[in-house]
């Protein structure tokens, strides 16, 4: 009986899998990207320039300036993410496959120091982020660390390519204890 259970089993897990767009190795969120204490990762700084007045739709553009040598920066011991489904991208930044519900990508805000705010901006599933709390990000482990090196978690600068003009916009999320 239970020989004949195994693959019906197997079957239902891979079309679920399948019919999220997601095979079982990619469901991995920025919440379950380990990196551990102490471990050291390469992030360039980066000189974030917003644009000085807003765009019709109320968002700010933004000019990158990558500073010259990647630092070696070590992971803080609490680890925070922002609340997605991350899937790899060519040339530079981690595009966001999915956003998980009531994470700080489901409520940025255009304006720093007002986190107690609900933001009416939410991340496209394929805009890419490319910078988080001033630094050129291009894995999930970079995301957490640099999210984790944020002095202040309520206001995380992040640098989105907006999928719908390829326009680079900067937004503030709320961040969320690993």
């Amino acid at each position: 009986m239970l020989y004949r259970l195994l693959p019906v089993c197997v079957a239902s897990i891979l079309v679920v899998g399948l019919a999220t767009g997601r095979t079982l190795d990619d469901q991995k969120t920025d919440f379950k990207t380990s990196v551990a204490e102490g471990k050291e990762i390469s992030l360039t700084p980066v000189e974030i320039k917003l644009s000085d007045t807003a765009e019709d739709q109320g968002r700010y553009t933004a000019t990158v300036k990558p500073a010259k040598e990647p630092k070696k920066i070590k992971m803080p011991a609490q680890g925070w993410a922002l609340g997605f489904f991350p899937k790899d991208t060519k040339g530079g930044g981690v595009t966001v496959d999915s956003v998980l519900e009531g994470s700080g990508l489901e409520k940025m805000r255009t304006e720093a120091g007002k986190a107690d705010e609900v933001g009416p901006w939410m991340v496209d599933s394929g805009d890419i982020i490319t910078h988080v709390n001033g630094y050129a990000v291009n894995s999930a482990e970079d995301i957490v660390c640099a999210t984790s090196l944020a002095k202040d978690k309520t206001d995380v600068q992040i640098v989105l390519k907006d999928i719908n003009n390829g326009k680079l916009l900067v937004f503030y999320v709320t961040a969320t204890k690993q």
